[in-house]
């Protein structure tokens, strides 16, 4: 794992296509981030990830939100 120290504004790049940015930080710590990605590329968060594996061991993530 690469940890990295950003301030609010800076961004840090993976790849050509996808951009990370430091929104903001509120009084409390917790940190607001921003993702600009190709929108084939899908972007899950952490407990979303965990819970959809757990519901279909073996399967790949989606590719994107099924529809409801």
């Amino acid at each position: 794992m690469l940890v990295l120290s950003r301030k609010k504004g800076e961004t840090i790049q993976i790849g050509e296509a996808i951009t990370i940015t430091v929104v903001d930080r509120d009084k409390n710590g917790d940190l607001k981030i921003g993702i600009t990605a190709p929108p084939n590329v899908p972007i899950w968060r952490g407990e979303i990830a965990e819970r959809m594996r757990a519901q279909s061991p073996g399967d790949p993530l989606p590719l994107r939100r099924s529809a409801a």
